[in-house]
């Protein structure tokens, strides 16, 4: 940690220098020179929410455009605003850069001091099953004894704290501050969902993945994506951004192979791949299925050992979503033996609703 440029304070916020702050933006103008070192006390997107000394990041919303309001900003006690374009008549640091999205994801991961560098964290994406995945894993991990953190479209849950969420993707400043709290809380995983939205924003630029997992591909959210290629290329980007070279710490793309979709992403990662799949051949894989009306029996195949699974979950779908948990829970070193015992554990799981049920808790 690098003690000179992050500093925890006694009231639990962060101070650091801007110039330390800015030193991740390789070009930026600014209004006027710096004649003295200047405290930013916290980093913030919401001019009402403004503490004196915070920064204030001006972001074009889809109905609400930040500028606007950077005089609120300053009246409200910010020292600097970070902004895309040149701001005058405002008595503070204006620090032009060309994409604030960018720069705020970038600056949120450099004010929190990295976290996700410090603690695993696994991305799961794709039309369907994000939710239902993260939930396996997040059983699978504690099963396992691990303590575990999850951003998801239902919740935001930090051990057994739960949190309200607005955004299946949390902007980058909120992204970030969870994932210190996070690391500050001993989280040993987490688990987030991530939404082409997010990716095609930049929300999760700063964010350190580990594994990045993706489900299938369908006509959805074509209301904010031109088209379906628009929609497959923001969805890649997870996948692109998840490293490009073999470092002490691996990382891998967990794909389905039975989406052709998985054609396109697996050309656009140089990580690892580990595929899973019913239909085609993959490294995990589920045969000898059986439905009724209390569930379903497969049998779970890795390519050095196979266990059955009994689960009060029922659908095909599910099937792949256990198979994308089981896949990622082994990269992370997790025995078969602790995957059946999560998998049977949960009773009924509701992908797309507000609840989860979990044998007799609801959370």
């Amino acid at each position: 940690m690098n003690n000179k440029a992050y500093k925890w304070q006694e009231k639990g916020f962060i101070c650091m220098e801007l110039l330390d702050l800015l030193s991740v933006i390789p070009f930026y103008q600014m209004n006027k020179d710096l004649t003295s070192s200047v405290h930013v006390q916290d980093i913030k997107m919401d001019h009402r929410d403004l503490e004196q000394g915070d920064l204030f990041f001006c972001i074009r919303g889809f109905t609400v455009d930040g500028h606007q309001f950077a005089q609120q900003a300053v009246e409200n006690g910010a020292v600097a605003i970070v902004a895309d374009r040149e701001l005058f008549d405002v008595d503070a640091y204006v620090i032009t850069v060309p994409d604030t999205h960018k720069a705020m994801a970038l600056m949120a991961a450099k004010f929190y001091d990295y976290p996700t560098v410090e603690m695993p964290l696994i991305g799961i994406t794709g039309t369907n099953g994000k939710t239902t995945i993260t939930y396996l894993l997040d059983e699978i991990f504690k099963q396992n004894n691990l303590k575990t953190g999850l951003i998801g479209t239902i919740q935001t849950k930090i051990g057994e704290d739960i949190l309200a969420v607005k955004n299946t993707t949390p902007d980058a400043l909120l992204l970030q501050n969870v994932f210190r709290k996070m690391k500050d809380q001993a989280i040993d995983i987490a688990m987030m969902e991530v939404s082409s939205h997010a990716l095609d924003l930049g929300r999760v630029h700063g964010c350190d993945f580990d594994i990045a997992v993706f489900t299938n591909l369908s006509q959805d959210h074509l209301d904010y994506h031109k088209d379906m290629e628009d929609y497959l290329r923001a969805k890649t980007l997870l996948f692109t951004g998840l490293g490009n070279g073999y470092g002490k710490q691996f990382k891998y793309a967990v794909l389905n192979q039975d989406d052709v979709h998985s054609e396109t992403i697996a050309k656009s990662t140089s990580q690892p791949i580990v595929t899973y799949g019913i239909e085609k051949q993959a490294d995990i894989t589920a045969t000898n299925i059986q439905y009724d009306t209390k569930g379903m029996r497969f049998t779970l195949e890795t390519p050095t050992e196979s266990i059955l699974i009994n689960t009060k979950l029922i659908g095909k779908f599910n099937i792949y979503n256990m198979l994308a948990a089981a896949a990622t829970a082994i990269l992370k070193g997790v025995p078969l033996s602790v995957i059946k015992t999560a998998f049977e554990a949960i009773m009924v799981l509701q992908e797309d609703s507000s609840k989860l049920m979990q044998g007799k808790t609801l959370l």
